[in-house]
């Protein structure tokens, strides 16, 4: 009690007047089978959460740490979006076998835009454990639709920010290349 009548004492001598909290999200922490995902920021519009968890994969044939994350409209993530990403983060594998096998069909059809080198194009035949991609990561939206990223790569294209892969649902729809990007 003797420190909070010193503190009162000092305020009034002081003129100081207790601060309200600013811009106080409210925001919360979602439980995921495979792990929390721990609100991070506000950017713009849209609010963004993190989480990763140990992954033994069979498609690297060791275990690594793999990041996920949600963007939202909102302050909260419903429950179908948190099924969603479960039903996606149950076999990363298959997601990223088929992320890697649309690679190599698009870019063998049409390669412009992402600038190959010679070397680079026999990349497009070999097995895909042997594409030169590094650190994926699972970014996931309101609705269905969401992105394999590989955070880098062997490719020239991947310098400096890797390599995204859109999916809808279960399907890749597209590659994008991020050579070009712009930091935010």
């Amino acid at each position: 009690k003797k420190s909070s009548i010193t503190l009162s004492l000092n305020l009034k001598k002081t003129n100081l007047k207790p601060c309200k909290p600013i811009n106080k999200m409210n925001t919360s922490s979602y439980n995921t089978k495979f792990g929390t995902l721990a609100f991070s920021q506000k950017v713009g519009d849209e609010y963004f959460w993190e989480a990763s968890f140990q992954w033994k994969s069979d498609f690297y044939k060791e275990t690594l740490q793999l990041p996920f994350s949600v963007f939202s409209n909102s302050e909260t993530i419903t429950p179908d979006t948190i099924a969603f990403i479960e039903q996606i983060l149950t076999s990363p594998d298959k997601f990223i076998a088929k992320a890697l096998s649309y690679f190599q069909e698009q870019l063998l059809i049409c390669s412009d835009g992402f600038h190959l080198s010679e070397e680079e194009k026999q990349l497009l035949r070999v097995p895909l454990q042997e594409l030169p991609f590094e650190s994926p990561q699972f970014l996931f939206y309101d609705n269905k639709e969401w992105i394999l990223h590989f955070a880098g790569g062997g490719f020239s294209f991947c310098d400096p920010y890797g390599v995204s892969f859109h999916f809808e649902d279960e399907t890749p729809i597209l590659i994008e290349n991020l050579e070009d990007a712009e930091e935010i």
